[in-house]
């Protein structure tokens, strides 16, 4: 919903134009000064902004969203009595904006996270409007349901458990993140797999036809992720990786995430995680 009304949303903000530039030159293949030099101009130019506004305009929103700086936009939000988005004055962009930022609050799509999880989506998305039904048949239903699965492994690792804490039941825990009466009886090698599939032929068909499924390629970070996280799996089957490498897109971004799970590859520590290998190097990205 942006790009048709960013040069109205520009009329309202002149940082989101700024932030825009930064933004394009984070997509490049290697991050050159001129970046920070951006970026920097455009969150001092929306400091500027906030700081005389006496409303929060959809260009200032948009702003603010695009830095993904969650923290900063939760307060922003409180700050203006933002509570949920059933309130009749919202406008559908501005509802759109708050449901990209519960998108980017979730856990799972980040790396390297250095705050919890706000709970955007607790807080403004949930009760939104009804919602029903199952994506059956996406690459990211697949990971999901591998993310799952390693949240549940790493709950019940001794490793990361003191001796006298007593835990509930797999199944259970399960049940409380994601009420699934059926849980999926796919073995994890066979979810895997079927991730990897679909991402290669997503690869094969962008090689084909380059200039289509650009919103698809934004798509397949986190899939790629997940799969690549299931190092036993992948240990068993290394030509698997070079599946992964494949797919990946080319981006300063992928080389990030690639070079995270090279070397959790390569180290094969069962204690060890992306996040806190992330974080040890000062890194903290989406899967976006």
């Amino acid at each position: 919903m942006l790009q048709e009304r960013l040069p109205d949303l520009r009329q309202e903000s002149h940082a989101l134009y700024k932030i825009c530039l930064a933004f394009q030159l984070s997509l490049a293949s290697n991050l050159t000064p001129r970046f920070f030099e951006y970026l920097d101009t455009a969150m001092r130019t929306f400091r500027s902004e906030l700081a005389r506004s006496t409303s929060l305009a959809d260009g200032m929103l948009t702003a603010e969203t695009v830095t993904i700086h969650l923290e900063r936009v939760h307060s922003i939000l409180h700050s203006h009595c933002f509570e949920n988005l059933r309130d009749p004055s919202m406008s559908d962009f501005r509802t759109h904006l708050l449901e990209v930022m519960r998108v980017i609050d979730l856990p799972c799509f980040s790396v390297g996270c250095r705050i919890p999880c706000i709970g955007i989506w607790r807080r403004y998305c949930q009760a939104a409007r009804p919602r029903d039904g199952v994506e059956p048949v996406t690459a990211h239903q697949l990971a999901a349901i591998l993310t799952l699965r390693r949240q549940t492994r790493d709950m019940v690792s001794p490793a990361a458990t003191p001796h006298n804490l007593h835990l509930p039941n797999p199944a259970t825990v399960l049940t409380w993140r994601h009420p699934q009466p059926n849980p999926c009886p796919v073995g994890t090698t066979v979810l895997v797999a079927r991730v990897l599939a679909n991402l290669d032929a997503l690869r094969l068909g962008f090689r084909e036809r380059p200039t289509e499924g650009t919103f698809i390629k934004n798509a397949i970070l986190y899939p790629l992720f997940a799969a690549g996280m299931d190092i036993p799996v992948l240990n068993r089957r290394p030509y698997w990786k070079d599946t992964i490498r494949s797919c990946a897109l080319g981006t300063y971004q992928d080389g990030i995430l690639l070079n995270l799970l090279e070397e959790i590859w390569e180290r094969n520590d069962p204690d060890l995680t992306t996040d806190d290998l992330a974080r040890s190097r000062g890194i903290e990205t989406g899967l976006i």
